[in-house]
């Protein structure tokens, strides 16, 4: 994964190449940080669930989650997937 600029207005250049994946990207201004592994914006929608911004191990990362009725949970599952590769 490379890092990458994104405004977090422009949700549609977010694009994800499977239904489960993420996106390390730079720090928007706008976004604070409060702890770890904690989902601090929801960025938009998708083909395949909401789209949030994550930070976690000092990075940030955009999330494509297919469920979007538990996404704390699927989040953090999610991470735990990548943070272990």
């Amino acid at each position: 994964m490379s890092a990458r600029e994104i405004n977090v207005k422009d949700n549609a250049l977010l694009e994800f190449q499977e239904r489960w994946s993420q996106q390390r990207i730079l720090k928007p201004d706008d976004v604070s940080i409060s702890n770890f592994h904690r989902v601090n914006k929801t960025l938009g929608g998708g083909t395949y669930g909401k789209v949030e911004l994550v930070y976690a191990n000092q990075q940030y990362y955009a999330m494509k989650l297919i469920c979007v009725t538990n996404a704390q949970t699927r989040a953090t599952l999610l991470w735990n997937t990548f943070a272990t590769n």
